[in-house]
């Protein structure tokens, strides 16, 4: 007995009413993932930029040379001093240049001591290095070393802040700074600082006597806990040896990695860096500049801090397709990602440290002791990003 049939109006019908099934799923919208939070508005880490334009000259030469950058539009009487410490063969100050641009349009003067020729420059010369270019830039911005177009500077409001080796620098220029007759920084903040090592071995940068950091110090160290390159062990010893400034005077941070939204917060050890946002380049100009995917000679300048070839490709829309599709599995692409919620946390941060140290208040917020201070904002959904942790001076 053959198997009865469905009329055929029947059958057209349920053809039809499964492709409009199958059709509305196919074009049921896919929902974007949410947006991370913008920079705030204004106060500490906000864009309400007092001074609209950077002015950046490089003094001296070699390992112990300096970049200057200094506010301008309009240009101040006498400005904050902010030395900033890169990490590890970022000689090339553009891959913080975010970070530097708020800093300076806030209306400090950042000075950014080169310390290292290349990667083969040894580690026990950073610091002589980098203290012999502090030493050049005090002596061009104090009193008769002023020259035309240079802005004065208060020593009285110093400040340092450090990224990775340059956390470790941070904490040695701290502890050296009254023995070289330099001014004493007030706020120090150490940004996943490593990695340490003996005098004896030339493996690592050593740490100074980490005693001498004076007790009128403000310290905050910050880690993230995705940072496999120098994870948290530096940031310990430097909270457990600067015995003389007060546990209520310092404190350690952790980033959490957060991947919500876009983009993903991923807590490792590249996220303080954000190249300033550049506007695409014509075709002409790209063709001008030699725009051209890195080649191994593209990798080779940047290890001698010469980062222009990579700096042009990134503006021309073949290089940000490239940024995004194939490094997207990269961490080490965080390094050229646009400013997202951990960099306008970190500006935050530090902004808030300076002030707080400059005029005495109470460190707690700066130090991040509260809630609200450990707060990231919040996704375009309006779901909190992960906040981060005090550790304090464990």
């Amino acid at each position: 007995m053959k198997p009865r049939s469905l009329p055929l109006p029947l059958t057209v019908v349920l053809l039809l009413v499964v492709g409009v099934f199958r059709s509305a799923v196919a074009a049921e919208p896919v929902s974007p993932p949410p947006a991370g939070p913008d920079q705030p508005a204004a106060g500490p880490g906000g864009r309400d930029y007092p001074y609209a334009k950077v002015v950046e000259t490089l003094h001296g030469e070699g390992a112990t040379s300096w970049w200057l950058f200094q506010p301008a539009d309009p240009a101040p009487a006498i400005t904050p001093v902010v030395v900033f410490l890169h990490g590890w063969s970022a000689i090339d100050p553009w891959i913080y240049g975010a970070w530097i641009q708020h800093l300076v349009k806030k209306g400090n003067t950042v000075i950014y001591p080169r310390y290292q020729d290349s990667p083969l420059t040894p580690t026990s010369r950073f610091t002589p290095n980098m203290l012999a270019a502090l030493r050049d830039a005090i002596g061009a911005l104090t009193g008769a070393g002023l020259k035309n177009g240079v802005t004065a500077v208060d020593w009285k409001r110093f400040a340092v802040a450090g990224h990775s080796v340059g956390g470790l620098l941070t904490m040695n220029l701290a502890a050296l700074a009254a023995g070289n007759g330099f001014p004493q920084p007030r706020a120090l903040m150490s940004v996943q600082p490593g990695r340490s090592g003996t005098k004896k071995t030339e493996f690592g940068v050593p740490l100074e006597d980490l005693s001498l950091v004076p007790s009128s110090s403000l310290l905050l160290c910050l880690t993230g806990e995705k940072d496999n390159v120098c994870a948290d062990h530096d940031a310990r010893l430097i909270l457990q040896t600067t015995t003389a400034v007060p546990g209520k005077n310092k404190n350690r941070l952790i980033q959490l990695p957060d991947p919500t939204g876009l983009p993903k917060l991923a807590a490792n050890h590249f996220g303080p860096c954000s190249p300033p946002v550049e506007p695409l380049l014509s075709p002409e100009e790209a063709q001008r500049l030699g725009a051209s995917p890195p080649d191994a000679r593209a990798f080779l300048a940047a290890l001698s801090g010469d980062l222009t070839p990579l700096r042009v490709y990134l503006r021309t829309a073949a290089g940000r397709a490239w940024q995004a599709e194939g490094m997207g599995g990269n961490g080490f692409a965080e390094t050229f990602d646009p400013p997202n919620a951990e960099d306008y946390t970190l500006w935050r941060l530090f902004d808030q440290l300076c002030e707080t140290a400059f005029l005495g208040a109470d460190p707690a917020t700066a130090l991040g002791h509260s809630p609200a201070a450990r707060s990231m904002g919040k996704w375009s959904n309006g779901v909190p990003v992960k906040p981060l942790v005090s550790a304090g001076t464990e």
